[in-house]
C-alpha cells in the first residue's frame, strides 16, 4: 500500500477543481492512502472529497503553524509527495520536511505577469494552447500536461453535497475575484444572468467576497440585482 500527500492551500474554487484530480488519482490507485494538506477553513469540505483519507491543516498562522504542520507530516510514511500549489508556503513545507516533491504544479507565471502588465483581454491575448488547472493537476501524476483526465466520474466528486432537488433550479455563481485579471467581465455576467432567468423556473444566487460589497451597484449589474429571482450573499 502506497501513501500520497497532496498540498493545495489556495482558494475554494481551486480546491473544488482539484477535487476532480484527487478523486481520479484515488480511483487509479485502489488500496493506497491519500492525505490532503489545505487551509483550516476548507478542512470540512476537503474531508468530503472521495478518495481523501486524511486532511491536515495549518494549526495556526505564521511560521509556528508551518513548523507544527511539518512535524505532523514527518510522522507519516509518505511515498509520493505532490505539490499541487507551488507557492512559497508549500515549498517551505517541503524544506521543513526534508523532502523534495515528486512533482510540482507548473505555472505560467511569465505569461500571467505579461497579461497583467499589458492589461490584455481574452480577445487580444493568446498564450497558445489553453491549459486548465485540472490539466496541471493531472500532469502531477502523468509527468506531462494531460490530454485526458485520470478518470472521468459520472458525477462531480462533491455532487453528494447538493441539496435535494426542488421545483425551482438555482444557479450559484461567484463572478468576482481578488485579482482583476481573474474577475468575470460584467457584460458576460449580465448576458448569462438574462439567459438563465428567462426561464421562470430558475433562480440565481450571486456569491460576493468581503471586498465586493458594491459589485451589484454598478450599472451593468444593478438590473440583475433587482430581479425578484436573484439573491446576493456577501462573504
Amino acid at each position: 500500500m502506497s501513501a500520497t500527500l497532496v498540498i493545495r492551500f489556495g482558494a475554494l474554487g481551486d480546491l473544488c477543481i482539484t477535487s476532480w484530480f484527487l478523486a481520479g488519482y484515488a480511483d487509479t490507485r485502489p488500496g493506497s492512502t491519500l492525505t490532503l494538506v489545505t487551509k483550516p477553513v476548507f478542512a470540512e469540505l476537503a474531508r468530503e472529497i472521495p478518495g481523501v483519507d486524511r486532511v491536515l491543516v495549518l494549526p495556526t498562522s505564521g511560521p509556528g503553524g508551518l513548523i507544527q504542520l511539518a512535524s505532523d507530516i514527518r510522522k507519516l510514511n509518505i511515498d509520493h509527495w505532490l505539490d499541487a500549489h507551488s507557492v512559497l508556503r508549500s515549498r517551505l513545507l517541503s524544506m521543513l520536511c526534508f523532502r523534495r516533491p515528486d512533482a510540482r504544479l507548473q505555472k505560467d507565471t511569465i505569461d500571467r505577469l505579461r497579461l497583467i502588465q499589458q492589461k490584455a483581454t481574452s480577445q487580444n491575448h493568446n498564450t497558445g494552447e489553453h491549459i486548465t488547472l485540472l490539466d496541471r493537476c493531472d500532469a502531477l501524476a502523468q509527468g506531462t500536461p494531460a490530454r485526458d483526465r485520470l478518470s472521468a466520474p459520472v458525477q462531480p466528486p462533491l455532487a453528494h453535497l447538493r441539496p435535494a432537488r426542488q421545483k425551482t433550479r438555482c444557479l450559484a455563481i461567484a463572478p468576482g475575484a481578488r485579482w482583476p485579471t481573474k474577475r468575470w467581465p460584467l457584460h458576460h455576467v449580465s448576458a448569462m444572468a438574462q439567459t438563465w432567468l428567462s426561464d421562470e423556473r430558475n433562480t440565481l444566487l450571486i456569491l460576493l467576497g468581503p471586498d465586493e460589497p458594491g459589485w451589484f451597484e454598478q450599472p451593468a449589474t444593478a438590473e440583475i440585482a433587482a430581479h425578484p429571482r436573484v439573491e446576493i450573499m456577501n462573504g
